[in-house]
């Protein structure tokens, strides 16, 4: 860690805190007149803020968030999916084809790409192996104890008796 001299500090306080102000297209400008002023080169000067914890740090997109994919689209997408879905379960359309196939038929714009339609689809629960999954397990609510009975007869033995009392459950 570097050892500054306690008037570059203020300096560079006040040059934070100028930074933190200034509009966009202005920082470059606050930048080169402290180069100046302290002569040194302006990565010294990023540098410097930094390692004294003087910078705020990348401001977050404006369309943070937002996608230009609607709903409608991811829907679209996953219906001629889950179209190509055969009998037995099998997918026959990949997520790449069908996107080729809704940019031909004006389903969706030409700018979109595959990945940014996956996301979509999987953060709005439309994609094809969301839709495929069962309904989670819920537990049957008796009245009481032993109210409901389950009795498997996939694991029971008939026997015919020799006396007149027919079949039997062993």
């Amino acid at each position: 860690m570097q050892q500054f001299e306690p008037h570059i500090v203020q300096y560079l306080q006040g040059l934070a805190s100028e930074l933190a102000q200034a509009k966009h297209g202005q920082k470059t400008a606050l930048i080169k007149q402290a180069c100046g002023m302290i002569g040194r080169s302006e990565q010294w000067v990023y540098d410097s803020l930094k390692e004294m914890n003087l910078t705020e740090g990348r401001k977050a997109r404006c369309d943070r968030g937002v996608s230009k994919v609607s709903r409608k689209e991811c829907s679209d997408i996953s219906n001629l999916m889950m179209q190509s879905n055969r009998d037995n379960g099998k997918q026959l359309m990949s997520l790449k084809e069908a996107v080729r196939i809704g940019k031909a038929n004006g389903l969706l714009g030409n700018d979109i790409s595959v990945s940014t339609i996956a996301r979509e689809m999987k953060r709005l629960n439309v994609h094809p192996d969301q839709l495929k999954k069962g309904a989670p397990h819920t537990q049957v609510r008796s009245l009481h104890p032993n109210h409901v009975w389950q009795f498997d007869v996939s694991v029971c033995v008939l026997y015919y008796l020799k006396c007149s009392v027919g079949l039997q459950v062993m």
